[in-house]
């Protein structure tokens, strides 16, 4: 397992739009009748703030599931070739973080952008401050169809439309400017 690399993230008001890469455990899982599930995962996640959003994206060719004929499948369904990411986009201060040790969590609403269509969603988060870093948990269940996205059926069984998407990082906490202390 590799070792988290935690960004400088600022949610300062005046921070310039700069992208960064970081490690992340990503998951995803879809779940149908008779326990049946396809889960998979990725480890890159983007991060920017433009004084607004916090921005996260996800390169979808490093998305899998570990069968690559259901990759195949699952990167034709996404249209990864003609869109590569994945963009969650959350108004800064919807997002409410510790300012000592201990923890916070709450339920915003983002826009997700999938297949080059946005539409809002709801996001749920959990940020542990744990001496200098912020663990962040983020979850979300993503209705496919609302992206156009028509998921298989083979036989009458098939996969639900809600795809449970959940990811979690760490940041390091002295990059906050200083109204969150």
């Amino acid at each position: 397992m590799s070792r988290l690399r935690q960004p400088s993230l600022s949610l300062a008001s005046d921070a310039r739009a700069e992208e960064e890469a970081f490690d992340a455990r990503i998951t995803f899982t879809a779940s149908g009748p008779l326990g049946l599930r396809v889960c998979g995962r990725g480890k890159e996640l983007r991060c920017l703030e433009d004084g607004k959003n916090l921005v996260f994206s996800v390169p979808l060719p490093g998305i899998t599931t570990g069968i690559a004929l259901r990759d195949g499948a699952m990167h034709d369904l996404l249209g990864t070739r003609k869109f590569p990411r994945v963009e969650l986009r959350v108004p800064r201060p919807t997002v409410s973080v510790p300012k000592s040790k201990g923890g916070t969590n709450g339920t915003t609403q983002g826009t997700l952008t999938l297949r080059g269509k946005s539409a809002p969603i709801e996001v749920c988060y959990e940020i542990k401050r744990h001496d200098d870093t912020l663990a962040v948990t983020g979850s979300m269940r993503v209705p496919v169809d609302t992206w156009g996205i028509s998921l298989p059926h083979h036989m009458g069984f098939g996969l639900k439309s809600q795809v449970a998407v959940k990811v979690v990082f760490s940041v390091f906490a002295k990059s906050l400017p200083s109204l969150l202390y």
